[in-house]
């Protein structure tokens, strides 16, 4: 896995949020890194950056 292999080892993340303004509570929920490795090939770019 060195640097330009193309490849990258995914590990599980977790998403919090929180809005105190609005009455949100903290949250959070896990999602698979293998899922987001997974859909790597269906990524489409919407814009490009500045």
């Amino acid at each position: 896995m060195g640097s330009g292999s193309g490849r990258y080892r995914w590990g599980d993340t977790r998403v919090v949020a929180q809005w105190d303004d609005v009455g949100v509570a903290e949250a959070s929920v896990p999602i698979s890194g293998e899922l987001v490795a997974a859909a790597v090939p269906e990524v489409r770019k919407y814009w490009v950056s500045l």
